[in-house]
């Protein structure tokens, strides 16, 4: 059974669950969990079942950013070359601009492949 984040299921089930306990990766140390929340605790079940929604959630982003990063590889370089100048006119105006995420990951990729070529 591949890895589970029992922290992470927990979370989803119980919002700030109380426990205690260390290396809750399986069904047995599951059930040795301390359990301190007032709340029921979640079954191993529910916890697996919660874990495979996030995971879900988890690869479905990841399968989207690549999607978008390829979209803008493929067709828009020129744009991208156009966001770099307005940044970079920006910054010497004196004007803070800093992307983020998925645009500066495509950034930092154009200018490694263009450094390169």
């Amino acid at each position: 059974m591949p890895q589970i984040n029992v922290a992470k299921a927990l979370d989803r089930l119980v919002p700030l669950p109380q426990y205690g306990g260390a290396n809750l990766d399986t069904e047995e140390s599951y059930n040795l969990l301390r359990w301190n929340d007032p709340r029921p605790k979640p079954s191993w079940a529910d916890v697996v079942a919660a874990w495979d929604e996030i995971k879900a959630e988890q690869d479905s982003k990841a399968e989207a950013e690549q999607l978008a990063l390829t979209v803008i590889e493929d067709r828009t370089p020129e744009l991208l070359f156009s966001v770099i100048g307005w940044i970079s006119d920006c910054q010497q105006a004196g004007r803070l601009v800093q992307p983020s995420g998925l645009l500066q990951k495509a950034i930092d990729k154009y200018r490694t492949m263009t450094d390169s070529g």
